[in-house]
């Protein structure tokens, strides 16, 4: 069977693949979810169609069957998926074995649904793992934010003309907690090597890409000078930049 490509439009914005060589099973799974408001984007029946298909497609969640036809199963599959992508899955099977129950945990799926799958449980299944998924992933982004917040080096991010998008606390108590969104001006930043200003800075960061450890000497919010080292890098239109205590070569 060839694989089905469905666009990729619907109300609630979540777009699932199916993994699965039953053509009665699966037109039931599509039948069910699209019911349901979500959007079945592809119709995989083998592992290498999955493994595409998930790179191609970006789905927000894949349902695997556990026992695909051919030499790997649906774990193995899942395991080089989840090799190149972060995505929640829920394995459907026909039979829980202990020793095929032991090695799908290692993959860590938000559930599990036994066929004949029942139209509640995997309806509720579903939406579980899609919350489940992104508690996981705020709780993540908070753990890392207040890293980079608690740093003793400043991390922030611009745009392409220098106004600040974000910047950490080590930042904000240089200058002021109201320097967020505004731009690095002249009389901020003056370089000590060579008099470089910020023009100057700027141009060189376009045209090269990247800064990395220049000498500056800012003025903190209290107009007194300090020194520090900063590296920059420019990438998809954005200045992403690291600021460090001064200390000599």
């Amino acid at each position: 069977m060839n694989m089905t490509q469905i666009n990729p439009i619907t109300p609630l914005g979540k777009n699932i693949l199916i993994v699965e060589d039953e053509y009665i099973t699966s037109f039931e799974l599509e039948t069910k979810i699209q019911s349901w408001g979500y959007s079945v984007v592809g119709i995989a029946t083998s592992g290498f169609e999955a493994i595409k298909m998930s790179e191609e497609l970006h789905p927000d969640m894949i349902i695997m069957d556990i026992q695909l036809n051919g030499v790997e199963n649906g774990i193995d599959v899942t395991k080089k998926i989840q090799n190149k992508i972060e995505i929640p899955f829920i394995y459907l099977t026909a039979h829980s074995s202990d020793t095929l129950m032991e090695q799908a945990q290692k993959t860590f799926p938000y559930a599990y649904i036994t066929k004949p799958f029942d139209d509640m449980e995997l309806k509720f299944a579903i939406e579980l793992a899609f919350h489940k998924f992104e508690l996981e992933k705020n709780l993540e982004f908070n753990k890392i934010y207040e890293t980079i917040d608690n740093l003793m080096t400043g991390i922030f991010i611009a745009n392409a003309d220098g106004d600040i998008l974000f910047e950490n606390r080590f930042i904000k108590n240089i200058f002021s907690d109201e320097s967020s969104r505004k731009k690095i001006e002249t009389d901020r930043i003056m370089a000590l090597q060579n008099e470089i200003k910020r023009k100057d800075l700027m141009d060189t960061l376009k045209k090269q890409g990247h800064i990395k450890n220049e000498t500056l000497q800012i003025v903190q919010k209290d107009n007194t000078p300090i020194k520090v080292k900063m590296s920059v890098k420019l990438y998809n239109n954005k200045i992403y930049g690291i600021i460090n205590p001064y200390s000599p070569d």
